[in-house]
């Protein structure tokens, strides 16, 4: 009867795992990915870079906006939204690391950028919403993607 008894031994590391591991290690892959879809010439997408900087001493960050435009006189925020030619698809927001590059951009650059920002809510560019001043929407760095989306099924 001793024999029916099974004893409570260790199980050595080298056959811990031979239970239910799914598969054999030789379908493990461990290649590097080369290419995307977005390499297609049909998925081609555009994107544009933008970042800000509000000093901490602002407290009215939309004078300082307007600040910015100097030494033209500011006549409202139609005729100057007008004249940057902001971009007028929607578009996703991916943060990215500041550039030291950002202290040689022009007041019409950072302009241009601040506008920009006080359209982007935290994942999208979205044109058509209202200019929100603050600094969590302005003091970033962000790209703004645009897929061709229409082109995404012709991959296949």
């Amino acid at each position: 009867m001793t024999g029916n008894i099974i004893e409570n031994t260790a199980v050595p590391c080298s056959q811990r795992n031979l239970h239910n591991t799914g598969g054999p290690r030789s379908r493990v892959r461990t290649e590097k990915i080369l290419a995307s879809i977005f390499d297609f010439e049909q998925m081609k997408f555009r994107y544009e870079r933008h970042e800000l900087i509000v000093p901490l001493e602002i407290t009215d960050i939309e004078e300082w906006v307007i600040s910015l435009y100097q030494p033209r006189i500011f006549t409202g925020w139609n005729n100057i939204v007008a004249g940057l030619k902001l971009p007028s698809d929607r578009m996703l927001v991916v943060p990215v690391e500041s550039s030291p590059q950002l202290l040689k951009n022009s007041k019409l650059k950072m302009l241009r950028s601040a506008v920009i920002l006080s359209k982007c809510n935290r994942n999208f560019y979205l044109p058509d919403s209202p200019m929100i001043f603050t600094r969590s929407r302005l003091h970033r760095s962000i790209e703004l993607i645009k897929l061709n989306l229409d082109q995404y099924y012709e991959v296949d």
